[in-house]
């Protein structure tokens, strides 16, 4: 179900260790991964976008992401996600996901490179804004809460991902 994002954040980490060799510091080549999503997802023609967007909220998928979601409780997966479904009101989002375990997090930290994971996770906050699909959070496991909640609202408005400061999960941390 999410093995897109797995994919582009593996693919993340190979532009992330190209670019360290440059000796950049964290937050320059976090910026620097959040300026590349950003352009893709601008550069994405019209159409392409109206499809997607149509394709995350349409009934076949939302029936997916619940199956997915079930399945994931299970926990037969130990680096997989770990996520809840949350119907949306249809006013204040449309649906929604809670991940306790994010199997992009695990990797990170497997990989040693969890400093990037706040760079990583506003990418889908540039993703959002190009689709237009609403994407609201007010915290992440990454900053220390028990899980990160995704809300989406078709056509809605999504904040930029940068700066990290000014993220509702950002000032909501624990460390």
């Amino acid at each position: 179900m999410l093995a897109f994002t797995f994919v582009s954040s593996a693919m993340a980490l190979a532009y992330i260790r190209t670019i360290e060799t440059r000796g950049l510091s964290t937050d320059t080549i976090g910026i620097v991964l959040n300026e590349v999503y950003s352009d893709v997802f601008k550069s994405l023609p019209g159409l392409v976008k109206e499809l997607l967007k149509w394709s995350a909220f349409s009934s076949f998928r939302l029936h997916k992401l619940k199956a997915f979601a079930a399945t994931s409780q299970l926990r037969e997966y130990p680096d997989n996600c770990v996520l809840e479904y949350i119907e949306g009101d249809g006013k204040d989002f449309d649906f929604g996901c809670n991940y306790t375990e994010c199997a992009i997090w695990k990797f990170y930290r497997k990989m040693g490179e969890e400093k990037y994971l706040p760079y990583l996770c506003a990418t889908d906050r540039m993703e959002s804004s190009a689709l237009r699909t609403g994407l609201q959070r007010s915290k992440t496991i990454n900053y220390g809460a028990d899980y990160c909640d995704f809300r989406y609202k078709k056509n809605g408005h999504s904040i930029p991902g940068l700066p990290l400061e000014d993220l509702p999960e950002y000032q909501n941390r624990k460390n």
